[in-house]
């Protein structure tokens, strides 16, 4: 599966902190990624539902076995 690319203005600082704190179980590296591709997931769901889904996918296969926020 190919990285869908990502915009440079998605930092992943605008995933919620809840969810940062679930992502810490990863490196910092893999953690940023999968959080720059879960805001770009959330940002095309409306107008891009395919590209959206490819972000989302990418980030679950980055994130492997992270637990779920409740």
């Amino acid at each position: 599966m190919r990285e869908p690319e990502l915009p440079e203005e998605i930092t992943g600082k605008e995933l919620d902190r809840q969810v940062w704190t679930q992502l810490r179980t990863l490196s910092k590296e893999n953690a940023q990624g999968v959080a720059r591709h879960l805001v770009a997931a959330a940002q095309f769901l409306d107008d891009d539902p395919d590209l959206a889904l490819e972000h989302a996918e990418h980030a679950a296969k980055r994130a492997g076995r992270v637990p779920r926020c409740a």
